[in-house]
């Protein structure tokens, strides 16, 4: 796993950002503090990558994951990738395990704070170049952030970056974890998917 991670950090380098405070609109989320229905998205990227309707995409790398116990390492690992397929798949975009196949690859990995302090959970993020800037948490809630890098599969290059932070609360349900995760996940692909091909020149 760390080898892994460091490969990950190696890659992640880019410019051009946007950042926005954002409010989930979930109804499972009405009923829970507001600290826990805000969350904080930055992304980067070099004005090149395009979306073409029905592309696939792969995963360069199995998704890295921080801050948990290293038994849980490989189910929060499988539950959060299979988030943002999901979430990719419902945009009408698709996944091959064929690498050569998709125009685009994706790395990710989640940074939660049960084995890392604050500070240490945003030297993490920081450390792909973003800065989500979610404020310290009270000593009632935690830090998570999700960090997802676009690749394109012909050269190598890293077109699309982005990362999305929200307080965390493990005293909530397993099933509300999940809802807010999936929720942050949107939150950042839809930025992602602002790229898709005519999208822009729609909007003129």
């Amino acid at each position: 796993m760390k080898q892994r991670l460091l490969a990950v950090f190696a890659i992640l380098t880019l410019a051009a950002c946007s950042s926005q405070p954002q409010q989930s609109n979930q109804t499972a989320q009405q009923l829970l503090p507001a600290a826990l229905t805000n969350y904080t998205v930055i992304v980067m990227d070099n004005g090149v990558i395009s979306l073409e309707p029905g592309m696939k995409f792969a995963w360069k790398d199995p998704m890295a994951v921080v801050g948990v116990p290293e038994s849980e390492e490989q189910a929060v690992s499988k539950r959060m990738q299979e988030t943002i397929e999901k979430e990719i798949e419902s945009h009408g975009y698709g996944f091959t395990d064929n690498l050569s196949q998709a125009p685009y690859s994706l790395v990710s990995v989640a940074i939660l704070d049960e084995a890392t302090s604050d500070a240490d959970l945003d030297d993490f993020t920081l450390a792909f170049g973003l800065d989500p800037g979610l404020p310290t948490p009270t000593a009632q809630y935690g830090k998570g952030s999700l960090v997802v890098g676009v690749f394109d599969t012909q050269f190598g290059s890293l077109v699309w970056r982005g990362a999305v932070q929200v307080f965390t609360d493990h005293t909530l349900p397993a099933d509300v974890k999940q809802q807010r995760a999936a929720n942050a996940v949107r939150a950042l692909l839809k930025e992602l998917f602002s790229k898709r091909a005519g999208a822009q020149s729609s909007k003129q």
